[in-house]
């Protein structure tokens, strides 16, 4: 459902929505999404819950906590995250998959020793791509009308993506073909034929993929227009319960389906990557004074799509001094000054000198730097803070002065008898 991704030319952006979705944004529900290609944080959407990888590697999630999904296990530095119906899970910088949130069919209990850096996940099932090029699945085989085998993915070692949507799921191989599985009702597990697909999106009853010309197929339910896409040309395409969102070439986000509740109602600016919740959408900015900052629009009855103060503005850091401002050659050390807008870890840098990284809090900070064999001369000195998303560095001056040479002593009167 939903992950901001790229997996070759396919993208994948991160939102964590609970009901179908892969993500470093995750956004729950049945949707698909793809990853933030510069910054490499990520987003996941699902039903009613967001999630996202900060740039500290930490995962945040906010929204619906009926089933323990904000509950992120502690101890673990993430890479991406994706979020289904009711879980989400995320993968490991070790390549390893954790998940939680309601597991009553397994969906949150991964085979042992996966190795992925894509998933994907449905209303009860759950599904990653592995180092190898092979398909993992897990969780539910049953649908509203049967066994539908949702959790048993083909077999072989020629994929390149994965998408899981509400009770079935695609996935896209090496060679541009795409293969569906699952629940196919409405016809959303039969995609069109073809070598010349770069990227796929698994909505609840429909599924959509970017081909190499630019322009998206969609297939299954097409209710409120939801499988009928714009004309154009577009590098992500991400689906949702009854909506579907694509990233355009120009990085600008184009939106359609049912817009009732404001998800179709898409943001201006350019964008990085993309994740679809059941009803909402999820996008990471890719101007440069806001590059990572995650936006949300539609459905927000649990808070889905109000985003957390530390995904909304990059760290700043103002009033940057050092103490003292000149030096003379051989001084061992200065401490550097400065306030940020966000706790986070510091790095501090001289030109010429040495680098000290640093836990700050929002606030006053003060952090004390060798100097010593630094030449004389003006040395540049940056300030730049990582919480959840990179911020951009400050800089000062520090004034590097000839150490005095000794004064003579002295001479003692000679006297001569």
């Amino acid at each position: 459902m939903s992950t901001l991704r790229r997996v070759r030319s396919v993208r994948v952006l991160t939102v964590a929505v609970v009901a179908a979705a892969t993500a470093v944004l995750a956004v729950a529900g049945p949707a698909s999404a793809a990853v933030p290609a510069a910054t490499g944080i990520t987003t996941a959407t699902s039903k009613a819950t967001t999630c996202a990888v900060g740039a500290d590697g930490t995962v945040t999630c906010w929204g619906d906590n009926e089933n323990g999904q904000l509950k992120v296990p502690a101890g673990t530095t993430f890479a991406t995250v994706a979020g289904g119906a009711y879980h989400d899970c995320a993968t490991t910088t070790a390549h390893g998959v954790v998940c939680w949130g309601n597991n009553d069919v397994g969906q949150s209990t991964p085979p042992a020793g996966l190795q992925s850096d894509q998933l994907s996940l449905g209303k009860g099932h759950s599904c990653a791509l592995t180092l190898t090029g092979s398909l993992a699945c897990w969780g539910i085989n049953i649908g509203p009308y049967g066994p539908i085998d949702q959790a048993i993915p083909p077999a072989g070692s020629d994929y390149a993506q994965v998408a899981a949507g509400g009770y079935h799921s695609c996935a896209l191989k090496t060679d541009g073909s795409i293969v569906c599985w699952g629940g196919n009702w409405a016809h959303q597990a039969d995609p069109p034929a073809g070598t010349d697909f770069t990227e796929i999106g698994a909505g609840r009853t429909h599924s959509c993929a970017v081909k190499t010309d630019g322009s998206i197929a969609c297939w299954g339910e097409n209710t409120d227009g939801r499988a009928t896409p714009p004309a154009g040309t577009f590098t992500t395409v991400v689906a949702g319960y009854a909506h579907s969102c694509a990233l355009t070439t120009a990085k600008t986000i184009v939106c359609w389906g049912a817009g009732d509740l404001g998800q179709t109602t898409a943001p201006t600016g350019t964008f990085s990557s993309l994740s679809a919740g059941a009803n909402y959408t999820c996008a990471r900015r890719d101007e440069a004074a806001q590059r990572g900052v995650i936006v949300c629009w539609g459905e927000n009855d649990a808070g889905q799509t109000t985003v957390p103060a530390a995904f909304t503005a990059l760290p700043a850091v103002t009033r940057l001094t050092t103490s003292p401002a000149s030096i003379t050659a051989g001084r061992s050390s200065v401490l550097v000054r400065f306030t940020s807008s966000q706790a986070g870890t510091a790095t501090v840098a001289v030109a010429g000198g040495s680098t000290v990284t640093a836990a700050v809090k929002a606030g006053g900070a003060s952090v004390r730097v060798a100097t010593k064999g630094l030449s004389v001369g003006r040395h540049r000195v940056t300030v730049a803070v990582v919480g959840k998303l990179a911020g951009q560095s400050a800089a000062a001056t520090l004034r590097v002065t000839a150490t005095p040479a000794p004064k003579p002593k002295p001479r003692k009167p000679h006297f001569t008898g």
